[in-house]
């Protein structure tokens, strides 16, 4: 039966993916470039903004539930009192961004507000539910979002003939009742956890007192933030300085290559995870150097592989996808594909710098690059329009791998920034010297086959 709840989490996210390729596809198809823009733009900014109503409570609940499994009527009152504060705070910027820089599309962000609220309410449901592992109720909430947007563009554009107005009318149609639904269920699941038991150590203390709880919250909800400004802001501050279009070609090519990075941090974060960090807590250290040696070999190779394929697929994949009108896209694509191997980096490190050693240096890390992130796209998408984001995309990425590359290279003393130096070598070559000629792939492809079977034959005899 375990086995059967974990697999349908797999599947759900496989799912989860291919629901989000769903939406680009039949928005690309059925809207104009200029709906899809401003579906992206004004989508990103709620994202961004929903994560302010979170304030990092579902994951500081889950440690909590996990530890305990119960909460006083107190806590209970302030948690829903500061959720219930924040998600106001979170949908007023929202309103006030989305009236300030999108005022002719004003009533479709309006539109769109339920789902602000949906998308908070699961995060707290599947929380509560994720103690008592109710995977399978977990896998089919995290489709439900992804499966309600295709259902409100299908509506929209097959019946009422592409009209971006009565998109919004469907997703918060759908948004309401499913948010109604997730009220009843919360109200009826923390019954579970009520309990006038005094909860051990300071942690009572904490949820009982506002404010010391706020203070404990501002970690997670910062690192929430600064996850989603690096991830949605790109597309964002695209929709503020450059037209529509610029968005619509920019979000399908990003969003696949999003898509495509789902799969390695799932296989990070369920299955190498506990492993890793089990190595890293052992007073020994036995292998942990090694195997974070290997690791990043696999990672590089595999990921040169996967540019490749990914590379010679490129205009079939959007054209396929998109269609003609979205052939802009391709370069674009091509040229982000620079960032998938130190993604990829960034994503097995990331899993080391989850522990209790690093996550303070992590966090530090990622807010420096958000930051520095911003002020690119601002002056760069100003003068060179949409290239500047894409640029953007390159140097933050690679600016992230390094750094977490640094600070694991300088705490275990291995000698990881030669492969990050060769990566980068590789990547200029095959993009400014070869021109990806036939004997350039035929060099990378052999050598990185070679080096990712060697390399991850090892780092399974390690684990």
């Amino acid at each position: 039966m375990k086995h059967l709840k974990i697999l349908s989490l797999w599947i759900a996210q496989v799912l989860v993916v291919l629901l989000n390729l769903g939406v680009q596809l039949f928005l690309a198809r059925l809207f104009t470039q200029e709906d899809v823009g401003t579906y992206y733009a004004i989508i990103a900014l709620l994202n961004i903004t929903a994560t302010i109503g979170q304030f990092g409570l579902s994951k500081y609940l889950l440690i909590i539930f996990s530890k305990y499994k119960n909460i006083s009527e107190d806590s209970k009152s302030n948690i829903v009192i500061l959720f219930i504060i924040f998600n106001l705070i979170g949908i007023l910027t929202y309103f006030l961004i989305s009236y300030q820089f999108f005022k002719d599309n004003i009533v479709f962000a309006l539109f769109l507000a339920p789902l602000f609220f949906s998308n908070n309410l699961i995060g707290i449901y599947t929380t509560m539910i994720q103690v008592n592992s109710k995977y399978i109720t977990i896998s089919v909430l995290r489709v439900v979002v992804p499966f309600s947007k295709v259902i409100a563009i299908l509506v929209s554009g097959l019946i009422f003939q592409s009209d971006i107005i009565v998109l919004g009318t469907v997703i918060s149609i759908i948004s309401l009742v499913f948010s109604i639904y997730l009220i009843l269920e919360i109200n009826n699941s923390i019954n579970f956890f009520l309990d006038n038991k005094i909860i051990p150590s300071n942690d009572s203390k904490i949820l009982e007192n506002k404010k010391q709880l706020l203070i404990v919250l501002l970690p997670y909800a910062l690192l929430n933030l600064t996850y989603m400004i690096y991830t949605q802001g790109n597309t964002f501050i695209l929709g503020l300085l450059d037209n529509k279009v610029s968005v619509a070609l920019f979000a399908n090519a990003y969003m696949i290559l999003n898509s495509i990075y789902i799969f390695p941090t799932i296989i990070y974060q369920k299955v190498l995870a506990h492993k890793l960090l089990a190595y890293i807590y052992r007073p020994d250290g036995k292998n942990i150097k090694e195997i974070i040696r290997q690791m990043q070999l696999t990672m590089i190779s595999l990921s040169l592989i996967l540019l490749i394929i990914l590379y010679f697929l490129a205009d079939y994949i959007i054209i396929t996808l998109f269609g003609k009108e979205y052939t802009d896209a391709i370069l674009l694509f091509k040229i982000l594909l620079i960032g998938v191997p130190y993604r990829l980096i960034s994503i097995s490190l990331g899993t080391i710098m989850s522990s209790d050693f690093f996550v303070r240096k992590r966090v530090k890390i990622e807010i420096t690059v958000t930051l520095l992130n911003i002020i690119l796209n601002y002056f760069l998408i100003q003068y060179i329009g949409i290239m500047g984001v894409v640029i953007t995309v390159i140097i933050t990425e690679f600016l992230l791998a390094f750094l977490f590359t640094l600070y694991v290279k300088r705490y275990f003393n291995i000698k990881l920034l030669r492969v990050i130096a060769n990566l980068t070598i590789i990547l200029s070559f095959l993009y400014i010297v070869f021109d990806f000629n036939t004997f350039s792939i035929v060099i990378v492809s052999i050598g990185s086959a070679f080096l990712s079977f060697y390399s991850g034959k090892k780092l399974l005899e390690l684990m």
